[in-house]
């Protein structure tokens, strides 16, 4: 495909590459085009006659804006008896225990995909002060972070520690070290973005043959479910959009932020009151205690 000319490329069958929003494209083509523009700018194409192709964008109906559908309880009763949750079946394209553990984190924390295949045992720690166990999402080392406002330090949901995920990564952690992926799978750093598409690909169709086939339903799912759970409970949509990295357009938002050790802003709020609110996010109907497998 990386060989192809673009009107070749356009010809192919490309149903088999997960479906972009207009949003997200309307990003990929401003920054191509401001790459071809400073060239431009630079001399490059004078007397040529050209044109910068990526300078256009796609109309976005708002109601598109957010391309994928949260997933209703009867689809995630469906995810509680499939066969990672429900036989421990751990798929090898799943990764071993990446198959259980990141689609839970992205359902009970609404963390983007990227931002958790990235995960080093460092971003998982309990606060020395309130005692809290918190995730860490930020742009330190190797690791990307799609906003300034996704950057983050939240606590890690009851319900996952309910589940034994600090048991997990303890475990893990004997297994291959201090300063290792947290993730089975996804130690080879410079290998990271390749392997999370192909592992998105195994979890996509996973989810098409045990629980939806909907091209509206895939991974991203997970983190408009605890949105919309999360307002059914009554948090605060302040509190949701810190809790998931979302920005707050209010400026009065933005006030009583300090930074911690490491020179990165806190929400504003206090880690206890925070866990106390992602605790109100649960999944009422649902056997969550069929995630234990």
């Amino acid at each position: 495909m990386k060989q192809l000319t673009l009107p070749d490329l356009l010809q192919r069958d490309l149903s088999a590459y997960e479906p972009r929003s207009a949003t997200t494209i309307n990003i990929s083509l401003t920054l191509l085009g401001a790459v071809l523009a400073r060239a431009e700018q630079d001399g490059h194409f004078d007397r040529t006659g050209w044109r910068n192709p990526f300078d256009v964008a796609f109309d976005i109906d708002s109601a598109d804006e957010d391309y994928y559908e949260p997933f209703p309880k009867d689809e995630l009763k469906l995810l509680t008896a499939s066969p990672v949750f429900a036989a421990g079946v751990r798929p090898k394209r799943g990764r071993g225990e990446t198959a259980r553990w990141a689609p839970l984190l992205a359902l009970f924390q609404g963390a983007r995909r990227t931002e958790l295949v990235q995960l080093l045992f460092q971003d998982i720690a309990k606060d020395p002060d309130t005692d809290v166990w918190t995730l860490r999402f930020d742009r330190e080392g190797d690791k990307r972070i799609k906003t300034v406002s996704s950057i983050r330090r939240v606590p890690i949901h009851p319900e996952l520690v309910r589940l034994g995920f600090l048991s997990f990564v303890e475990e893990r952690r004997r297994a291959v070290g201090p300063v290792a992926s947290l993730w089975p799978g996804f130690e080879e750093r410079s290998k990271l973005t390749s392997r999370a598409n192909k592992w998105s690909e195994w979890f996509n169709a996973y989810l098409a043959r045990h629980v939806v086939d909907d091209p509206m339903k895939k991974f991203h799912s997970f983190r408009g479910t605890f949105k919309r759970y999360g307002r059914a409970a009554g948090v605060d949509e302040v509190v949701i959009n810190h809790l998931v990295g979302h920005s707050n357009h209010s400026v009065g938002a933005r006030y009583g932020r300090k930074r911690d050790a490491d020179g990165v802003r806190d929400t504003g709020y206090p880690l206890p009151r925070l866990l106390e609110e992602i605790g109100r996010v649960r999944f009422d109907g649902v056997n969550i205690d069929a995630f234990a497998s």
